[in-house]
């Protein structure tokens, strides 16, 4: 995060430059995973080595979105640089006593909550499985995916 300072002024605006690349994140979720053993959303986080320093909320917005948008829904008057404008990915955003400290651009397979919840490091990313049809034999077969406990 950056904030411009101007004496007599305060701060201007914050800066919250979206990080692209997920991969060290979706790592981290996928160690998860194939433990099959629940873990903290903030240890899953650190596990990921993204630079932030310490976060009470996570949001996801999914794409295409805007600053107005990120901005209406937290509360904040950031400058955010690097919102993705496709439709097949979503920012997870990370809120600290109200501000916005960081995010990051979550593509597939994204790891999420829902449009109106939020998530917190305490929350639980939990492995789930589910039986569906192969879809070409169409035979039963086990899917695994990851829950993240949400706060609404």
């Amino acid at each position: 995060m950056t904030a411009l300072a101007v004496p007599g002024c305060g701060f201007l605006f914050d800066r919250i430059e979206v990080i692209e690349d997920d991969s060290s994140v979706n790592a981290a979720f996928q160690r998860v995973l194939d433990s099959r053993m629940p873990a903290r959303l903030g240890d899953v986080i650190a596990a990921a080595g993204l630079p932030l320093d310490s976060w009470d909320r996570m949001y996801t917005f999914h794409s295409p979105v805007d600053s107005d948008e990120v901005n209406s829904k937290l509360g904040t008057d950031a400058y955010w640089r690097g919102l993705p404008g496709d439709s097949d990915s979503a920012v997870q955003v990370f809120v600290k006593d109200g501000e916005a400290v960081g995010a990051y651009v979550d593509t597939y397979p994204r790891h999420s909550v829902g449009r109106d919840a939020y998530a917190t490091p305490e929350s639980a990313v939990t492995p789930v499985s589910e039986v569906e049809p192969d879809q070409f034999t169409r035979e039963p077969t086990t899917v695994w995916y990851l829950e993240i406990e949400e706060t609404r």
